[in-house]
């Protein structure tokens, strides 16, 4: 098994929790839930990554890979629920490697605003904006 991570939107409870944390918060505005439009063109904009989607039920499933080495990784499996009908709306990733996760969530902030990230794992969580840059928050959330 792998570790499970929860994408949210920011908003002031999430932002009182990071500052909790001692964590940064670059962007202070309100982040909301990305359209299923949002995701896929979000998705599709990861430069060397392949993307295959499949349904189960009222959520959709994306296993992204990196075209060179499908196998080896890095790679993603991203799972989401945005429709209007979802009892609750989600967007996470049943495991996967920063170096997916954050670009991805980058380029959703973009329309989105602020994301915040969250493992299972109890580690710390983090803060993915527009106006960062996605490799200096990979390095020091994988520091």
């Amino acid at each position: 098994m792998g570790v499970l991570y929860i994408a949210l939107p920011s908003d002031q409870e999430v932002r009182a929790w990071l500052e909790e944390l001692e964590l940064p918060i670059g962007d202070r505005t309100d982040g909301r839930m990305a359209t299923d439009a949002e995701i896929r063109a979000a998705v599709a904009a990861l430069a060397g990554y392949r993307a295959e989607y499949r349904g189960e039920g009222a959520v959709t499933v994306v296993d992204i890979s990196s075209i060179e080495k499908p196998q080896a990784g890095p790679w993603a499996v991203l799972a989401y629920a945005v429709a209007e009908d979802a009892s609750e709306p989600h967007l996470t990733f049943r495991r996967g490697w920063a170096e997916v996760m954050v670009p991805l969530l980058h380029r959703l902030s973009t329309v989105t605003g602020p994301i915040v990230l969250v493992p299972d794992t109890g580690g710390d969580p983090l803060l993915v904006h527009a106006r960062a840059d996605p490799q200096a928050l990979i390095a020091s959330w994988s520091a």
